[in-house]
């Protein structure tokens, strides 16, 4: 089969054609996971934490406050971790009480509550 020398040019550009395009990728506003509040009728215990070496040169500027499910055989109950801040008054430098070790990250169960529904007693 022969080929012409216009067809032969068109078939040398057709080769090299490069195809391009645009997408528009549609953008969704990303949302933060909200976790519901524990319920309010469950029993609250309340523990404080404030930092060490505090003394009149540092002022409380807040706290920060965590509630997590605990349980005892037979009742769940909540677990209100609140832990102040403080700063210092002429240097603005921030300590905040540290924060109690927790078993999952963001995660309002606690250990012996995973152990408990993990063995199939729920």
């Amino acid at each position: 089969m022969e080929v012409l020398p216009e067809e032969e040019k068109t078939i040398k550009e057709a080769a090299q054609e490069i195809i391009t395009y645009k997408r528009n990728k549609p953008e969704h506003a990303k949302k933060q996971p909200v976790r519901l509040p524990l319920p309010e009728h469950l029993r609250r215990e309340v523990e404080i934490i404030k930092p060490d070496g505090i003394d009149e040169n540092w002022v409380c500027i807040g706290e920060e406050a965590t509630e997590v499910l605990e349980s005892k055989p037979g009742e769940l109950y909540v677990r209100r971790i609140i832990r102040y801040k403080y700063a210092l008054r002429k240097d603005l430098q921030l300590i905040e009480a540290s924060s109690a070790h927790t078993t999952q990250n963001k995660s309002i169960k606690i250990a012996p509550l995973l152990g408990y529904t993990s063995k199939g007693h729920c």
